[in-house]
């Protein structure tokens, strides 16, 4: 499996969403790779103030525009976790030529997706969306066969993921026509 390496010159985060997906996933992640994260903010403050305190973010923004002053001052890469939804108007509000890192789905509908990826190029953000499957190792390997040519022409492929999700950690998604 191929090892990854952390760059020598490392950027603080800010995060923009304080909910379970960052609780259960980021920050963890973040912490086990050596990340500092400089900032949050969340619409809830006392979620944002909860995991602030939970993981040791030394700062808990109390809005979208103190986060960004926050994120100029230490040159910090953006986490966005929130609704597909709130991409857009969230993105928006961003400043231009920033790095972030927004969370799965990029929109809810193909018209979303293309919309988020106009906003993208027209602020020059280096911008990634979060399909974190690539990197694991079924897909890795799955990736080194189908390169080395042992299983033929492929014309498509389905991933089964058996785990146990807890939906209700998500309440918009019960208000969206699909996930």
């Amino acid at each position: 499996m191929a090892q990854l390496v952390n760059p020598e010159d490392k950027r603080p985060i800010v995060i923009i969403g304080a909910g379970s997906i960052v609780n259960d996933a980021h920050l963890p992640a973040y912490d086990l790779a050596g990340f500092e994260v400089a900032g949050i903010f969340d619409l809830d403050q006392d979620k944002a103030e909860a995991t602030a305190k939970k993981f040791g973010v030394p700062a808990v923004c109390g809005s979208l525009a103190d986060l960004v002053k926050l994120a100029r001052e230490r040159n910090c890469v953006y986490d966005m976790a929130l609704p597909a939804s709130e991409i857009i108007s969230t993105l928006e509000q961003l400043p231009d030529d920033i790095g972030i890192l927004i969370q799965k789905p990029m929109g809810e509908n193909l018209k979303e997706a293309r919309k988020i990826l106009d906003v993208c190029r027209e602020k020059r953000l280096t911008a990634g969306i979060n399909f974190q499957l690539r990197h694991s190792p079924n897909v890795i390997e799955a990736r080194k066969m189908i390169d080395a040519g042992r299983i033929g022409q492929v014309y498509d492929i389905a991933v089964r993921v058996t785990v146990f999700t807890p939906w209700n950690n998500w309440k918009f998604l019960f208000d969206i026509p699909r996930v």
